[in-house]
């Protein structure tokens, strides 16, 4: 991933989509290494790493130096901090797959 994120001031819509998607789809061929490589009896807090780790991964290979990483997620944490984050479920898992496969098929 070659193209840095664009600055917010600057950034047009169109910039900032074009730039998400190629983040986007960076991200999920970094997961899926991740997951690949997780044991066969690996657990949630497993899933979480990898994740993480393809995140951290993508944020640093589209341009992000190590202070600004660590600088965009304390803020991400703070800002979230008084949120209440419903857990995935089985139910919601499963809607995904659907609204995927649906996706899938109408492109």
């Amino acid at each position: 991933m070659t193209e840095k994120q664009p600055e917010t001031e600057s950034a047009t819509p169109t910039e900032a989509l074009d730039w998400s998607l190629i983040f986007g789809k960076r991200f999920q061929e970094t997961c899926q290494t991740e997951f690949h490589n997780l044991p066969k009896n690996s657990s949630e807090e497993d899933f979480q790493r990898a994740a993480t780790n393809a995140f951290v991964f993508t944020m640093r290979e589209s341009g992000s130096s190590r202070e600004e990483l660590f600088r965009v997620l304390e803020e991400a944490l703070l800002r979230t901090k008084s949120l209440k984050v419903e857990n995935w479920t089985e139910a919601k898992n499963q809607r995904r797959a659907v609204l995927i496969e649906k996706k899938s098929v109408t492109t």
